[in-house]
């Protein structure tokens, strides 16, 4: 049974056809497409033409020191108006996508992304942020693989996070293991 589910930074024929999904099936569901202005605007027009969509309650666009959009467009009362001329509503500032795009891309040294299950095992594997769909979530690169352990969920609390202790005899000696690909301990999480 589900009583609603949340469609995140999928391409756009995709959330459509979940969008015709939940509508004939009267389930809610919440989009989500993390970014700035330009990704709340055009999330604004999806959830206005999806009957079933709603917007996320934090949207993290207004985290950002700077954006790539002149205006961006106020919550208000739990809602943000769309324009009804062509457009998104926003206006791309080009010197500042410019800007942007030449800015020098930051270095990152080695890391593994770490993921513990509570009482369970802990999986390793490595993470290249330059690489060709990285933006995309972990769970979505790592489709298809065989870890062990039982489905992440609110009842068995799953913690992911970044481990960069280059050097260390630990780090190294998992990072020379996930060469080939993910690795696992059975050993319980702590």
């Amino acid at each position: 049974m589900c009583d609603g589910f949340v469609a995140s930074r999928w391409p756009t024929t995709i959330t459509s056809r979940l969008a015709a999904l939940a509508e004939s099936t009267n389930t809610p569901f919440v989009l989500q497409l993390p970014g700035g202005s330009l990704s709340q605007a055009f999330m604004a027009h999806q959830a206005a033409v999806f009957k079933m969509a709603s917007l996320p309650a934090v949207t993290v666009s207004n985290i950002w020191s700077d954006d790539v959009t002149v205006e961006s467009l106020p919550v208000v009362g739990g809602s943000i108006e769309i324009t009804d001329r062509p457009g998104l509503g926003v206006t791309l500032d080009r010197e500042k996508l410019r800007r942007f795009a030449r800015a020098e891309r930051p270095q990152y040294g080695r890391f593994l992304v770490r993921v513990r299950y509570a009482g369970g095992p802990t999986l390793w594997f490595r993470h290249d942020p330059d690489a060709p769909g990285a933006s995309l979530s972990l769970s979505r690169q790592t489709a298809g693989a065989d870890f062990p352990g039982p489905v992440p969920g609110y009842g068995n609390p799953v913690v992911t996070d970044f481990w960069d202790e280059e050097g260390s005899a630990d780090f190294e000696a998992v990072w020379r293991r996930t060469e080939r690909g993910p690795v696992w301990s059975q050993q319980e999480s702590k």
